[in-house]
């Protein structure tokens, strides 16, 4: 019940829920091409990469010196639905 409760919060943050529809579009971005397009500070936009990532909803691929993030692939389908889904009930 606690892992439920703790991905769900994780999921009630409008700007997570931006970052995961990007990621929805984009294979792999790095924190900073993620700030560029969702309009946050570096630093914002790492926190919330790191909350989706220890959610276990993101992965996580280091490269020298940079962290590239892409959906959890068991996941992607159902961000892309639930995205989706979302979309329709704005």
């Amino acid at each position: 019940m606690k892992e439920a409760a703790k991905l769900f919060k994780v999921l009630s943050n409008e700007k997570r829920l931006g970052i995961l529809k990007l990621l929805t579009k984009h294979n792999e971005l790095t924190v900073s091409d993620i700030a560029d397009r969702v309009n946050l500070s570096i630093k914002a936009t790492s926190k919330h990469t790191i909350m989706l990532y220890n959610a276990k909803i993101l992965d996580r691929r280091q490269g020298k010196g940079t962290a590239y993030y892409s959906l959890n692939k068991p996941l992607n389908k159902f961000a892309h639905l639930a995205l989706v889904a979302m979309k329709e009930l704005a």
